[in-house]
């Protein structure tokens, strides 16, 4: 399947471009994570936190696309600090080829609290920490 509709949105995230990255997202956005427990809705509200994420990530690097009609998942690798990241990313378009679903999944938990710790405080949430196993 063409996956060239994805292609605004992926250039936007390799380059780190806040606008294009916006421009990308439908005006009703709703994206769902594992930063937050209530989705966030609205491009404008979107778009800073996937930047947020998105430049968190060292060496931010697509994978694999798969695809159906007016859906994508899309996988990721990359390093925050000393951890090494991957996730997916759910994707669903609308009519005009604008994500209006944004669904993501990272792991180890280490590089997730990772991630976390980094963009809590401008999310204005607090930082968590993984308590060693005894």
């Amino acid at each position: 399947m063409n996956t060239s509709v994805l292609d605004p949105y992926l250039q936007a995230v390799r380059d780190n471009d806040q606008g294009k990255l916006a421009a990308s997202l439908a005006g009703d956005v709703v994206m769902h994570g594992p930063l937050v427990i209530e989705p966030i809705t609205g491009r404008d509200q979107v778009a800073p936190v996937l930047g947020l994420a998105f430049g968190a990530v060292e060496g931010f690097r697509f994978g694999e696309i798969l695809s159906a009609p007016g859906q994508y998942a899309v996988a990721f690798t990359g390093k925050i600090g000393a951890e090494d990241i991957e996730g997916m990313e759910l994707l669903h378009l609308d009519t005009q080829g604008k994500i209006d679903s944004f669904t993501a999944y990272v792991r180890p938990l280490a590089a997730l609290v990772a991630l976390q710790n980094q963009v809590a405080p401008a999310l204005g949430l607090p930082a968590i920490t993984l308590t060693p196993a005894t």
